[in-house]
């Protein structure tokens, strides 16, 4: 592989090819650009360089340039994936020590942080990019909301939790992979993957909504005959006065037993 620069277009290009008895011409498509003194950073990809033509500034003037990735860029990329990590893991030996309910505080708690590496880097890139950077930092402010959405759907929404977060996630990806086909329209095969898997994630959330519904609806048919005939024999009970004073000295009493238990509760606590 050969260098070579050209202080006229402020570039870095590296010829790709094998070397013959003479250097290839500078236009050749063996030559790549691997260095610019223009620059940015996408969230969705990666380091995009700039071949942009730059004054010369003198004989033997030197061109530099730091490509090193933002912190913006660098840390939604491993915080994310560092914390979910360790809170997966977390959440499984919660399930295998018979803890399953401090899964939901992991999950919470792992995506929450996510949230926030994503929110930062979204607030960050939109006030540090360079202008007209809109879609770099498009991609965050997406992951942070749907890592956002997490914590409430497991804490509000926990009986519906499952199908609302393979719905929530399907979206998340459809939304991503109609974002990424606007920003970088060459990925076809990138984006194709990420919204086949959003369509899944889709499908199995509403398959899930569709198939709960239905049990429940089946239970309640299953047990209408035994519903009613509970009904039935409380009626009866109803229309009978001994019945009826039973019941009430029964009531009194679980009453009063309450309140003597609630009595030693305090003042044992004393």
């Amino acid at each position: 592989v050969a260098g070579a620069t050209s202080a006229m277009a402020a570039r870095l290009m590296a010829y790709q090819g094998q070397l013959g008895d003479g250097m290839p011409r500078p236009d050749s498509p063996s030559w790549a650009m691997v260095a610019s003194t223009e620059w940015s950073y996408a969230a969705a990809s990666g380091l995009h360089l700039v071949d942009n033509p730059a004054p010369r500034e003198g004989a033997g003037a030197g061109l530099s340039a730091d490509l090193r990735p933002p912190w913006w860029w660098t840390v939604p990329r491993l915080v994310p994936a560092l914390v979910n990590s360790v809170g997966f893991t977390l959440t499984a030996l919660s399930g295998v020590a018979g803890r399953e309910f401090l899964g939901k505080y992991v999950l919470a708690a792992q995506w929450g942080a996510a949230g926030v590496a994503y929110l930062a880097a979204a607030a960050a890139s939109t006030q540090l990019a360079s202008a007209g950077a809109l879609n770099d930092y498009l991609l965050w402010w997406l992951s942070a909301a749907g890592s956002g959405c997490v914590p409430p759907i497991l804490f509000f929404f926990e009986r519906r939790a499952v199908q609302l977060l393979f719905l929530a996630g399907g979206v998340y990806l459809v939304a991503l992979a109609v974002l990424g086909s606007r920003l970088n329209p060459g990925a076809l095969e990138w984006v194709l993957n990420v919204g086949v898997s959003g369509a899944a994630l889709l499908s199995l959330g509403v398959w899930l909504q569709v198939f709960r519904e239905k049990v429940v609806m089946d239970t309640a048919r299953l047990i209408e005959p035994y519903s009613k005939r509970y009904d039935a024999v409380w009626a009866e009970l109803e229309r009978t006065p001994a019945s009826v004073q039973a019941l009430t000295r029964l009531s009194d009493q679980m009453q009063r037993g309450r309140t003597r238990r609630a009595s030693v509760s305090r003042s044992a606590r004393r």
